[in-house]
């Protein structure tokens, strides 16, 4: 069998819209090829290559390096880097010789390339550590299309595995993170960076793919949209499950909105209890705000949402204004909405 694994930066087929490459572009190759040596004929070549008692290269090695040390003429430390120096060489001219045995002339009677596998094999690739959603794609050698797989894990330091069942093309892509244009210094810049590593916004965001667009007011469809990837993740997105949620879980929330209003802010504070109940465990009627928080237009809060607006407040997942206020029917912006979740994830033990 020949593998041959090579690695470029480009590829004739075009990668899913909306897509980049985080890694880059490994090519595998896998031959079969006829030998005129059977298995034991060629493992009994190596080894006599090898070991042979006057023309073994180890014998070889071992008799030049006893007449070196008996000599003296060498300190233990020069004599450990000669030893290193023979190891490689030995190596050097084996991968020779045994490429000479499979692909010499004469050595190759016929061969064919192998483009399936009969078990999954595991690929591993690296990336750099940089925003966006990593997930891998292969391309199968006969095909022109990529396709994306699902990970078996995903090393926060750059590293990807995933399992592929034939020879062709594997890269990490990522969808574009739609946070290019947002300067450094946005009040919300770090949310964006640590929500977008971790989750995929433009499944949430209409037209994010390019921008997110961060001052833009959040629909009641896409505040739906968060709850679910970040509950459920991005394979339960579908309008069927939307609409599920919609109609249990955030019921007494947004059940009776339709899907193109915009979320108010105390809507959006009952989805963030509702959400750290999920991911802790807790008992959403046991929870209440540990301190007293004066609110100038506590009056304006709905009743359903009272208990959720101080308990978010308390805890420091949404803020007062300059003024006291909280503002509760004001309509929430992309920023406002993903910076409160990055603290309500990480206020329930998730790393972001």
């Amino acid at each position: 069998i020949k593998v041959t694994v090579s690695r470029r930066e480009y590829s004739s087929y075009g990668f899913p819209q909306g897509h980049e490459r985080a890694s880059k572009i490994n090519r595998l190759e896998v031959r079969a090829v006829g030998s005129p040596y059977t298995w034991e004929e060629l493992k009994n070549m190596i080894s006599n290559k090898l070991y042979n008692a006057d023309s073994g290269l180890v014998n070889l090695r071992l008799n030049q390096m006893r007449s070196y040390s008996t000599a003296g003429i060498i300190s233990p430390d020069q004599l450990d880097s000669y030893i290193e120096e023979i190891v490689l060489e030995v190596e050097n001219e084996l991968s020779y010789y045994i490429g000479d045995l499979v692909e010499g002339p004469g050595a190759v009677l016929g061969e064919r390339a192998v483009k399936r596998f009969s078990k999954p094999v595991t690929v591993e690739l690296c990336f750099p550590t940089i925003p966006g959603t990593p997930q891998p794609y292969v391309r199968y050698d006969g095909e022109s299309r990529w396709t994306g797989l699902s990970p078996l894990t995903v090393n926060l330091s750059g590293q990807l595995a995933f399992e592929v069942t034939g020879t062709g093309e594997y890269v990490v892509l990522q969808r574009k993170s739609g946070l290019d244009g947002i300067p450094d210094d946005f009040w919300a810049k770090e949310s964006l960076t640590a929500f977008v590593s971790r989750y995929d916004i433009t499944r949430v965001f209409e037209g994010s793919e390019n921008f997110i667009a961060p001052e833009m007011y959040v629909t009641v469809g896409e505040m739906v949209r968060l709850y679910v990837l970040v509950t459920s993740g991005q394979d339960f997105l579908s309008p069927d499950m939307e609409q599920k949620v919609k109609r249990t879980e955030l019921k007494e929330v947004l059940g009776a909105e339709g899907n193109l209003k915009d979320v108010s802010r105390q809507q959006m504070a009952a989805v963030l209890f509702k959400l750290y109940c999920r991911k802790t465990g807790a008992d959403m009627g046991s929870l209440a705000a540990g301190r007293r928080i004066y609110i100038r237009d506590f009056s304006a809060i709905d009743g359903r949402f009272v208990n959720a607006v101080e308990l978010m407040l308390d805890m420091g997942v949404l803020r007062l204004d300059p003024t006291g206020r909280f503002n509760p029917g004001s309509p929430v912006t992309r920023a406002e909405a993903v910076d409160a979740f990055v603290k309500a994830l990480r206020l329930s033990g998730e790393e972001l």
